[in-house]
């Protein structure tokens, strides 16, 4: 009998030892799972320090309308701007793979212009120059009269919005695609030869 209890023992002592043995490699592995996933945490987080992107900067320089006529309340015009962009980010450049801009009367779109996509480099600085072009646009009774005002002072007050889709870009990397918006208030465009100077006015840029 005590044979028998000494074996059920030993057996019992190698089984606990057994799931010792089994729970200390089970509890080593996630261990060693788990620092490795905080290491690489960290250094994403510490390269994302580095090379964190920043918005690219607008300014409008010049903006003239050589072209507009509004009969009743139809109007068609052709007005031009030239913009900066300037990409402040050290080490990452940015794709614009798809650029549209729109100008606004009040709350009604006026006019459009389709922009070419194009690649800005780190610290790089680009010049875009759209025209945009109304075609028989059909404006509100209000907007047609303030408008009307407007143009016979010599001077509108419009409004410049941008849409673009883009990615970032460090070495081979390449970030998810952004939509982003620029916004230009208080457009003054007066109507002369040499169009309307600005001093460097800043747009708004959001994602």
């Amino acid at each position: 009998m005590s044979t028998q209890k000494s074996i059920y023992g030993d057996l019992v002592e190698k089984m606990v030892r057994k799931n010792t043995r089994r729970k200390r490699m089970i509890t080593y592995f996630f261990s060693t799972i788990l620092s490795l996933l905080i290491v690489a945490g960290l250094i994403v987080f510490f390269i994302w320090l580095a090379l964190r992107p920043h918005k690219p900067k607008y300014y409008l320089e010049y903006a003239s309308y050589p072209e507009l006529n509004l009969t009743d309340r139809i109007l068609n015009s052709r007005m031009e701007l030239n913009l900066t962009t300037r990409n402040p980010n050290r080490r990452v450049g940015i794709y614009y793979y798809k650029m549209q801009g729109f100008i606004y009367y009040g709350d009604q779109r006026i006019a459009g212009s389709d922009i070419g996509p194009f690649y800005q480099r780190h610290k790089g600085i680009r010049v875009l120059q759209p025209s945009f072009t109304a075609h028989s646009v059909i404006l509100g009774e209000e907007a047609a009269r303030d408008l009307r005002l407007e143009i016979s002072a010599g001077a509108l007050e419009l409004k410049l919005k941008l849409y673009a889709r883009i990615r970032f870009k460090v070495g081979r990397w390449r970030s998810r695609h952004y939509n982003m918006r620029v916004k230009c208030d208080q457009l003054n465009l007066e109507r002369n030869n040499g169009g309307n100077q600005f001093n460097h006015r800043r747009c708004s840029v959001y994602f």
